[in-house]
């Protein structure tokens, strides 16, 4: 049983080592194979907070392969993929299904209840006479496994909460892997769709950011009737095409493509539901944006350099032309505009093409400064030192363009409150915990050890710091079947007793 605390150094499974170098143990608040055994809602109030049991819950093991990333807007702040979504359970009611075998032209059809069915398709099933038949996979040609209607069955319905739109289903499958007459029948589905995702955009970096773009998978039943729980699997999942502006991290996203979101010990709600959350994690190509935009108006600068070969006599013409350059520049500041979402912040992009126009102020200033002090012998040094500092200052901001490195994930993570993993540290007493995943977003939460709030830092943990921490399970093994001695055979069409 799970203990209803907040010291989750008392509440995590031992077994699973989840601390980082350096790091006390941190763990989710005590899931077991992957799920939450009980919680306590309205916490915040004594007299109405009650234990809900979840220990009969449903799980669900969950698989996510994305196949093609389409496209990604910046201006809609959209993007379109295709993805692969795969759900298995046990359905405990799914028993003596009725099952029809197709042996051979010859022998035709068998028809009958099924009593058994491993993964490999070895099945027993026991026909209108009473017998016992047990075919290997071998011993058959075709079988169709005749279940009640969908609405009767147990399904982990979900939602995508972040969609835009309707999902168009490209394929949808359901299938048994395999059943026992006192267990029940293991169900698997998968549904394949093309779908366009709202996602918000951090472009600071722009055109040299990074993007989280996620997906939300959010169970339509509380917890405490069916939990998600990612199957475990050996090799990790990845795209087979991306849109042609980003590119996929390769190293993060084989770290985490998808993870369930951790369920709270406490939550001042009625329930919470189970959240599997998709991540991509994408780098965007800023070659584009530099070889058609910021080179552009680098070279306009450079245009506007040449205006020192007029004479300042001639101050009238010389502004001309400067004023002619800083209209085309600002011309690809409203491409700039179009491309992008409107942000209360200035990208990379647009601090360049400000400090574009600052410097073609600076040009028209030092000529109506020079030409009305009649400082033509200082006109040509002051080009040169200009025309040298543009030159200089564009090289420097080239190479970092080529050589330096991105933006940490750690601070695309914060930026973007991602709750892989958000975990609060109280600096008067050095304790360490997780934040509730209900409350992570508001407002930092009082340290439960000295009860301080103004020493409490909150961050966000990425894959590259610790596992997830609700830990992907292997899915169960179904029953072997194992043929008999005894028996009549039917020219090696199975056996029955």
């Amino acid at each position: 049983m799970t203990p209803l605390c907040h010291d989750l150094e008392e509440s995590w499974d031992d077994e699973i080592d989840l601390a980082p170098p350096g790091y006390v143990s941190l763990a989710s608040d005590g899931p077991v194979n992957g799920l939450l055994m009980e919680y306590c809602n309205f916490c915040a109030n004594p007299k109405t907070r009650t234990i809900v049991d979840c220990r009969k819950c449903k799980q669900v093991y969950v698989d996510i392969n994305p196949h093609e990333m389409k496209c990604i807007d910046d201006q809609k702040e959209e993007f379109q993929v295709i993805l692969m979504v795969k759900f298995w359970w046990l359905d405990p009611d799914l028993k003596n299904l009725l099952c029809r075998v197709r042996l051979d032209d010859q022998h035709g059809e068998l028809i009958g209840t099924l009593q058994q069915l491993t993964s490999n398709g070895d099945l027993q099933l026991r026909s209108k006479d009473g017998r016992v038949w047990t075919l290997l996979r071998g011993d058959y040609q075709s079988k169709i496994i005749e279940g009640p209607e969908m609405q009767k069955r147990f399904f982990p319905h979900f939602t995508l909460g972040n969609i835009q739109g309707e999902a168009t289903e490209l394929l949808q499958r359901y299938d048994f892997l395999w059943s026992h007459e006192e267990i029940g029948t293991f169900v698997s589905w998968e549904q394949k769709i093309d779908a366009i995702f709202a996602e918000s955009l951090e472009l600071q970096n722009f055109p040299l950011d990074r993007q989280l773009c996620r997906v939300k998978l959010i169970a339509e039943k509380p917890i405490e009737e069916f939990q998600f729980v990612m199957m475990k699997k050996d090799y990790p999942s990845r795209f087979s095409r991306v849109c042609d502006t980003f590119d996929v991290d390769l190293g993060m996203q084989q770290l985490c493509t998808a993870y369930v979101r951790y369920s709270d010990l406490e939550v001042p709600f009625r329930t919470q539901r189970s959240m599997v959350k998709v991540i991509f994690h994408l780098d965007r190509k800023g070659d584009y944006y530099f070889n058609n935009i910021l080179m552009m108006v680098f070279l306009v600068n450079v245009m506007a350099l040449c205006a020192f070969g007029v004479p300042l006599k001639d101050a009238g013409g010389r502004l001309g032309l400067v004023s002619s350059c800083f209209l085309a520049v600002l011309a690809y500041r409203y491409i700039i505009n179009e491309i992008l979402p409107k942000k209360a912040y200035l990208t990379a992009a647009d601090k360049y093409i400000t400090f574009a126009c600052m410097f073609l102020i600076l040009i028209c200033v030092q000529t109506v400064t020079f030409a009305h002090a009649a400082l033509d012998a200082y006109d040509a040094i002051a080009g040169m030192v200009l025309s040298l500092g543009w030159v200089a200052i564009n090289g420097y901001l080239w190479r970092l363009w080529k050589f330096s490195r991105r933006q940490e994930w750690s601070s695309v993570y914060e930026q973007n409150q991602e709750p892989y993993a958000p975990v609060e540290e109280c600096t008067a007493c050095d304790r360490r915990w997780l934040s509730k995943q209900c409350l992570h977003s508001m407002e930092t939460q009082n340290c439960p050890q000295c009860h301080d709030k103004s020493s409490v830092l909150k961050s966000y943990w990425t894959p590259k710091d610790l596992p997830p921490l609700v830990p992907p399970q292997a899915l169960p093994e179904g029953p072997k079947i194992f043929r008999a001695n005894q028996g009549a055979t039917t020219n090696g069409y199975g056996t029955w007793s």
